[in-house]
């Protein structure tokens, strides 16, 4: 058992399991190991433990932390990690190739890919607090773990039942055998006694023993709270039916009753900036001045209720201090301070750390906040995480409201339909074509992808005839559009209805697009191919040739996001498909064969 000095009594089982995993990395296996416990019973003491276990074995160790007011950063746990073990970007949007690199299953794969180049001399990611980890980040999490065998690589995360989101992603992948869960209990009262005489530095009498271990229910924090209440002179009250939740959250805010009004203060914003933040930030939201604030920052620090290195961010003792603080705060106080974090990180450039207090500050009609939230959901969109994306644009929207731009909806809606759910899409996308003065161009795309979302939500024949009108829409200003939609309600048909009925709105797709020239034309007429031969006409294969990888000409855009155009319904698919129906299997495959690579590539 490990010592009270270290604080890591009766931890012995979860500490020998993260050493096996380490040996087992650094021996060229791999692994992952969830440690779940409720706040303050030691999860970070023991990643600790584990990240000098690896650096010891020469393994290469990448940290992130969940962050409470970070909960929609794209990617930010996984990136924060991997920038640890040289993956800087990994996880960043490749602008030169958004059409792929905007897709969340392209940059799962991708940061697959470069974790499996990774082979020497092995490596440990240690994911702290998952649980305020971003939905994204989690999938990327539980995406790695289930393909663990491929790597060299080992995987720690701990977290907290609640918030819910991580906690079920482990148990799945726990009982799916991807991983175990390593759960810490609260401490016995033997080893709360043992902690509190180290910590008070005498022994105790049996019954404040007894009564200290009630109050604080085994919480290894909140008997290190005890015991300095204790030292100072201070008395125990008896223990009631609140126990941990009650007596718990006194003992932390006692920790800042002497501070003066200007280190209060200071601690109050910081408890709104979360666990690490920057005290100059937190100074500027407190409204501090001067001395003010050198002797707030003072006080904090020598109280030893946070700390900070040279030139990094400071840190609350333990993320339990910010967390009674920020509940202390009544409703409009706490409002007001994360409209001011809002307003400070905003004048400063830190937009992506702002975008979380426009929402918890309520700043309903803030033009300036609703344009910060639709910025950070569009680039969480192109970096591949539309969880994160759809999160700040539905924010976005309830704060505008009925003031909501037109691009902001649809730039909603369209998240909606990444995220997989086609019934709110459809809601959002009529939502847009009911707005008056629609311009033409958005009621057509409006109109595009109401019809997607038709065929999404399992609504077929609705979802075709909303395509077709939205091709008579476009035609008269835009025949390309119009040409293209009307391959999206072809692709359609042909999947629900055959290719009888897809055939006359390929054949006119391919009518329109043809003057045109160019990539469309090729498209359009290797599509009308596929589905002809489909109805016993041989011309579909003489149509379809011409989007042939080897016979691509400067008419023929032979890139990786003109051949994924329509979820890969592209020019070279549709030869691919056509040859396989003639029986030229040798083309067909190498056809395709070029497309992988070049997606490859791409990704």
């Amino acid at each position: 058992m490990a010592g009270p000095g270290d604080g890591l009594l009766e931890r012995d089982g979860v500490t020998a399991a993260l050493r096996r995993l380490v040996d087992g990395v650094a021996a060229g296996r791999s692994g992952a190991v969830f440690v779940l416990a409720e706040a303050g019973l030691g999860k970070t003491s023991l990643l600790d433990r584990a990240c000098v276990f690896a650096t010891t074995a020469g393994l290469s160790v990448g940290v992130g932390r969940g962050h409470p007011m970070e909960t929609s950063l794209p990617f930010g746990v996984l990136a924060e990690a991997l920038r640890g073990v040289g993956g800087q970007g990994v996880l960043e949007p490749d602008e030169s190739a958004a059409g792929i690199a905007g897709d969340r299953a392209s940059r799962l794969y991708g940061a697959l890919r470069w974790l499996q180049a990774q082979v020497e001399p092995g490596m440990l990611l240690v994911l702290d607090d998952l649980h305020w980890a971003d939905a994204d980040s989690v999938a990327l999490f539980s995406f790695v773990c289930r393909r663990l065998a491929s790597l060299r690589l080992g995987l720690i995360t701990a977290l907290r039942p609640w918030p819910s989101q991580a906690h079920e992603a482990v148990a799945n992948l726990a009982h799916e055998g991807c991983g175990v869960i390593q759960r810490l209990a609260p401490l016995s009262e033997t080893a709360s006694g043992m902690l509190l005489d180290s910590r008070v530095g005498t022994l105790l009498s049996e019954h404040q023993r007894h009564r200290a271990f009630a109050l604080a229910a085994g919480n290894p924090l909140l008997l290190e709270q005890v015991a300095v209440a204790l030292q100072a002179g201070g008395e125990l009250p008896e223990a009631d039916a609140h126990g941990l939740a009650g007596f718990g959250r006194d003992v932390l805010l006692a920790r800042f009753a002497g501070l003066p009004s200007a280190g209060m203060r200071c601690a109050q914003a910081a408890s709104v900036l979360g666990a690490h933040f920057l005290p100059e930030v937190a100074a500027e939201i407190a409204g501090l001045q001067g001395a003010e604030i050198e002797e707030a920052l003072e006080s904090l620090g020598r109280s030893g209720l946070i700390g900070q290195q040279p030139g990094a961010e400071a840190d609350f003792a333990h993320p339990l201090f910010r967390q009674a603080l920020y509940d202390d705060l009544v409703g409009p106080a706490r409002a007001r301070l994360h409209a001011r974090a809002f307003a400070v990180l905003h004048a400063r450039g830190m937009d992506a750390q702002a975008a979380e207090h426009a929402v918890r500050g309520r700043l309903v009609g803030d033009d300036e906040a609703v344009h910060v939230l639709e910025l950070a959901g569009r680039a969480a969109r192109r970096a591949g995480a539309p969880s994160a994306a759809l999160t700040r644009l539905d924010a976005a929207a309830a704060l505008a409201g009925d003031r909501s731009s037109i691009e902001l909806l649809l730039a909603r809606a369209e998240a909606l339909l990444a995220t997989a759910q086609p019934d709110r899409a459809v809601r959002a996308y009529r939502e847009v074509l009911g707005r008056p003065g629609l311009p033409p161009e958005r009621r057509v795309e409006g109109q595009w992808m109401l019809g997607r979302a038709l065929l999404m939500s399992g609504d077929l024949h609705r979802a075709i005839a909303t395509l077709e009108r939205a091709a008579e829409s476009a035609l008269p200003r835009d025949p390309g559009t119009a040409a293209e939609v009307l391959l999206d309600a072809a692709f359609s048909s042909w999947l629900t209805v055959g290719p009888g009925r897809a055939l006359p709105l390929a054949a006119r797709a391919r009518e329109l697009a043809g003057p045109l020239g160019g990539p469309l034309a090729i498209r359009a007429a290797a599509d009308w191919g596929q589905i002809a031969l489909q109805t016993a006409d041989p011309a579909g294969i003489t149509a379809a040739e011409p989007a042939a990888p080897w016979k691509a000409g400067p008419d023929l855009d032979w890139s990786a996001d003109a051949v994924g155009a329509s979820g890969g319904w592209g020019p070279v698919n549709g030869f691919g498909w056509a040859a396989i129906l003639v029986e030229r299997l040798a083309e067909a495959e190498r056809a395709f064969a070029a497309v992988r690579a070049l997606v490859a590539d791409a990704n």
